[in-house]
């Protein structure tokens, strides 16, 4: 019952609920951590923290619970978002995604991306990987610039949406760190727009990218911004990277620094999120 009232942003019934939920079985993990996000959504940030901290106890193994924890600072977050949250995340958003992100949330990443992109050298055509592709918004941009252009996402609704735009030559489902090694020197642009702020550590994504990319490809991606350290996952469940930490990865996967444009990511709802449209070539030698 509380976790429902919770559904419908009835959370001080929710948070009544679930605290009795709590107190009549103390063993009840998934009650704590459910209990821990709802007095997040309230604002009551110690008791929240204190009750996921409580639901890590009970469920160490858990990727979902680890990752809520570390969203308020309640223990070290894992190095990515747990797919199974991503999968519900998204599947449950397909079909409200574009009117919610373009138009309440006032989105640019792939228009970004494009305008980036067109900053630097490239080919008049390219073949093209759209990782994380959602919709598939980033098609009808890059086209124009395609020879062969592939959507690659984890959520099969999403690439329904994706798909029945009519731009790929190819939708694939998968991670996209295996897509990537599955296609050695496939590529000479790799897309990734609002992508990582879903992965914490890149060097997975970088590594891969490198081994997937064409001497001279480049790889083109937004990330939100911090001022130190490698990475941190935000309350809003979103990662940020540093610009320091994202030259790291390119030096030591052989990319070099094509473009990095500060800008506004989306508006709308909330705070305005600052970021960076990243291009990075991959070296010739």
């Amino acid at each position: 019952l509380g976790t429902a009232l919770a559904r419908i942003d009835r959370l001080a019934e929710a948070v009544e609920h679930l605290r009795r939920a709590v107190a009549l079985d103390p063993s009840l993990g998934l009650a704590w951590c459910n209990l821990g996000v709802a007095l997040e959504d309230q604002g009551n940030m110690p008791e929240a923290a204190a009750a996921l901290a409580r639901a890590r106890q009970l469920l160490p193994q858990s990727a979902a619970v680890a990752f809520h924890c570390g969203a308020v600072g309640a223990g070290q977050p894992p190095a990515q978002c747990p797919q199974e949250y991503l999968l519900e995340l998204f599947d449950n958003y397909a079909e409200r995604f574009d009117e919610h992100l373009f138009n309440r949330l006032a989105y640019r990443g792939p228009k970004l991306l494009l305008e980036t992109v067109a900053t630097v050298g490239h080919p008049p055509l390219m073949d093209i990987a759209d990782l994380g592709c959602g919709t598939g918004a980033a098609g009808p941009l890059f086209r124009p610039l395609a020879r062969n252009l592939v959507a690659v996402d984890a959520s099969p609704r999403m690439l329904d949406k994706a798909r029945a735009r009519r731009v790929y030559d190819e939708v694939v489902y998968g991670q996209i760190a295996e897509f990537l090694r599955s296609r050695p020197g496939a590529f000479d642009l790799l897309l990734a727009a609002d992508v990582f702020i879903y992965i914490g550590d890149l060097r997975e994504v970088f590594e891969t990218a490198a081994n997937s990319l064409r001497k001279g490809g480049l790889f083109a991606f937004t990330i939100e911004t911090i001022d130190s350290g490698d990475y941190v996952l935000r309350p809003t469940r979103r990662y940020a990277q540093s610009l320091t930490y994202i030259r790291r990865l390119a030096w030591d996967f052989g990319f070099e620094s094509a473009a990095m444009s500060p800008t506004i990511i989306r508006a709308g709802e909330g705070p305005t999120v600052h970021g960076t449209a990243v291009v990075l070539r991959r070296a010739s030698a």
